[in-house]
């Protein structure tokens, strides 16, 4: 039965024994052998267009130590040419394409790494970019048109969208018994069947990427494939020959059924070089410039170029079944379940052994090719997480969605754009993540309608910071988009929807790329908790309080104030830069009626949470250093405020500034001050929402063990103060354009 691939498939995460991460060296040395081709690739594409801004995507990127690889020598290859020819460096926006089910959490996490590391290597030397993660199946539309200079893409191409149809006889009987891939005794509807399947696919990428590249764009593509023409040929036959050996033999001591066998086959096919090529000229859409076919021995860690030469077969065996589990292990425990793997991969290993003792295998074949165009907060979704504790941010977007509209209108009115970039920073994960995706799908919708304009293409930027789960983002988009498919058929305006991991607080983007941002409930987070919260001897001066509160000294208030102008500021100087002329913001945030800091909403309800700790305290369960070293990052400022900073930088105009409130308990839609329906409940509301924004700051500084006691106490002490006084948050929203 054919399945989407992109259902089950995606390398093993994390950093484990058993991980893509830790069993990636073959994917890394292609990498290497085909870098002069790479390099002769860029060189031609930025020699001859010298553009200040660049697009490089990977596709297929995975996770794990290879991922930045690309970037790294496309960076040094720009680097070095830009010097050479005294220009001044382009601007390289780089998008990391995977399937969703990759481990994006442990791509993003290691940028920052990454970063510094290049900084340290390059200082002033290196080239200005930014790193997005764009998920999606690449046998598909993935950017709007005419927007990416160059594709990259090694070792994934072999994979096909699905598992081939066909490889059942009309009865429902499987064709390719005891075969998980094309054998020698497949019969030749299976082999007709892969090969159909991945004609199909090869020409659905090459039309999706020659549409969206521009003028001058190319790619460089690597993946595995055979040299012999017929298709049962080849080391990938033997490969996966040996692996369904082992399965049969689990088969025949009763581990596994043996319909569980039969009915399972690999969505991969190793393709000829005249394969590859008869597709590029039935299509016509590309030049092939260069096509190379080279060798890798099965064991990545064996670089020995003797045929005959085996050191210890039994390491290469073990080499070998790691690196295939690796990128296979998601596949088998989708359909056999995860209690073989491990049984299964070390009868792998003794068969490839045992196979290498006789014969010294090796990957035939890895074929690069270069084309050109013929022309032209917590996570998942458990009781605690963000994504179940949100409405509030919810409300708030709902509620600023005139704002939001008068906006989007005005600047999709004055500029019709036939391409729209549009930025949401800070979207965090769970069902909120896509509801500004759909309210500006929906304006621009009616709004290209109503002027009857052809649709835009938009590509949406969700940011946020790299300890965001951006896993859950990313496999929750494809549900997102069946359901906007459904609604609004072919009404549906054009879009591609991407992460950017980062601080909103310095750039993300490049110059003049954007045309509008976003953001909700996000710039009341400062980039860090305030300088000169201790004095000259290190003693804390916000002893007991964990934000401003009516005792905090006024060198605290002082502190806290300054770190938010300057946030604020560098925020304004950022986006400034990247958004376009006639681009602009709306902006949506906690903040505070009165002028004094140590009023409003905020600092009661932070206040109580330091009453809560202060009580663990006294009992013995946190220790008062602990609590007097901990300050919330957070900053509730005035709407004079936020108006003062604006008016300072002079680079935007203030098109709308409005104050609205909500009750604490985002469940709490009543409009009466004076009623409390079940302040015990609403005290449990109130405490899960702030534990699901600030749990991660608490664990990092006092220890998870806490957390639970921490809240319920919490809990009680907002449902005790709800009975006095039914409290509010107050929101700021602004609206502005850049200056021309």
């Amino acid at each position: 039965m054919a399945f989407k691939v992109e259902q089950a498939l995606h390398m093993v995460g994390g950093a484990g024994e058993t991980s893509y991460a830790t069993n990636s060296r073959i994917q890394e040395k292609a990498i290497y052998r085909t870098k002069p081709i790479l390099e002769t690739a860029i060189a031609e594409l930025y020699g001859k267009l010298l553009p200040e801004r660049m697009v490089v995507v990977d596709l297929g990127c995975s996770s794990g130590p290879n991922t930045f690889l690309v970037v790294s020598e496309v960076l040094g290859i720009v680097g070095d040419l830009r010097r050479r020819l005294e220009q001044k460096p382009p601007e390289i926006q780089f998008f990391l394409n995977d399937l969703p089910g990759n481990d994006f959490n442990n791509v993003f996490r290691s940028l920052e790494r990454y970063e510094k590391m290049m900084e340290e290597e390059k200082g002033d030397l290196l080239v200005p970019h930014y790193v997005v993660g764009a998920p999606g199946s690449f046998y598909g539309r993935l950017f709007p048109c005419n927007t990416v200079h160059f594709f990259h893409s090694s070792y994934s191409l072999m994979w096909l969208s699905q598992v081939p149809q066909g490889l059942e006889s009309e009865q429902g009987v499987p064709l390719n018994k005891g075969n998980i891939y094309i054998a020698e005794n497949s019969p030749p509807q299976v082999v007709k069947a892969y090969q159909e399947q991945h004609r199909r696919d090869f020409s659905t990428f090459l039309k999706s990427r020659y549409v969206e590249l521009s003028i001058g764009g190319g790619m460089v593509l690597t993946f595995l494939g055979r040299k012999s023409e017929h298709p049962a040929s080849g080391e990938l036959s033997y490969l996966y020959g040996l692996l369904a050996e082992a399965l049969n033999a689990m088969v025949s001591q009763g581990i596994i059924s043996e319909d569980k066998v039969d009915t399972f086959n690999l969505p991969f096919y190793g393709a000829s070089m005249q394969e590859v090529k008869a597709v590029i000229h039935d299509e016509g859409v590309f030049d092939l410039e260069q096509a190379q076919t080279f060798e890798s021995n099965w064991d990545p860690f064996d670089d020995t170029d003797d045929d005959d030469n085996v050191f210890d077969n039994v390491p290469n065996g073990k080499n070998v079944a790691k690196s295939i589990r690796a990128v296979f292990e998601s596949l088998i425990a989708h359909h056999f379940g995860d209690a073989i793997l491990d049984e299964l991969f070390s009868r792998y290993a003794e068969k490839v052994a045992r196979h290498l003792l006789i014969e010294k295998t090796t990957y035939t074949v890895l074929m690069a090719i270069k084309v050109e165009p013929a022309l032209h907060m917590v996570g998942g979704a458990g009781e605690t997480s963000y994504a179940t504790n949100s409405r509030l941010q919810e409300k708030a977007i709902y509620r600023t969605k005139p704002i939001l509209e008068t906006a989007i209108a005005e600047l999709y009115g004055t500029l019709l754009p036939e391409r729209m970039v549009v930025v949401d920073l800070g979207c965090s994960s769970g069902p909120n993540t896509f509801l500004v995706v759909s309210e500006v799908l929906g304006i621009v919708g009616d709004l290209r309608r109503r002027l009857e304009q052809k649709p835009p293409e938009i590509q949406f930027f969700l940011n946020d910071l790299p300890g965001n789960d951006f896993n859950n983002v990313f496999r929750s988009l494809e549900r997102y988009e069946k359901k906007m498919e459904e609604e609004k058929g072919d009404l549906l305006v054009p879009h591609y929807v991407v992460g950017a991991p980062g601080s909103f607080y310095g750039r993300l983007f490049p110059c003049n790329a954007v045309h509008f941002f976003h953001s909700n409930y996000c710039l009341m987070w400062l980039s860090q908790v305030p300088r000169g919260l201790e004095g000259e001897q290190g003693v804390p001066l916000n002893k007991g309080n964990i934000y401003i509160a009516e005792n905090s000294p006024p060198q605290v208030v002082k502190a806290y104030q300054e770190q938010h102008r300057r946030d604020f500021s560098t925020f304004l100087k950022s986006r400034y830069v990247e958004l376009s002329i006639g681009g602009g913001m709306v902006l949506t945030f906690l903040g505070r009626r009165n002028k004094q800091p140590t009023s409003g909403g905020l600092s009661c309800m932070w206040g109580l949470l330091a009453e809560a700790l202060n009580a663990m305290v006294s009992q013995g369960i946190v220790s008062e250093d602990k609590l007097d070293a901990f300050n919330l990052p957070i900053y509730a400022p005035s709407m004079q405020e936020v108006k003062a900073v604006i008016h300072d930088e002079g680079l935007f105009d203030l098109e709308q500034a409005q104050i609205f409130e909500f009750n604490w308990d985002p469940f709490d839609d009543t409009d009466d001050d004076d009623i409390v329906f079940d302040n015990v409940l609403n005290g449990k509301n109130v405490a899960k929402c702030i534990r699901a924004v600030s749990e991660p700051l608490i664990a990092h500084h006092f220890g998870d063990a806490i957390l639970d006691e921490l809240f319920s106490r919490y809990a009680e002490k907002v449902a005790r103060h709800l009975l006095v006084e039914k409290t509010k948050y107050t929101v700021l929203v602004i609206a502005l354009k850049k200056k021309a």
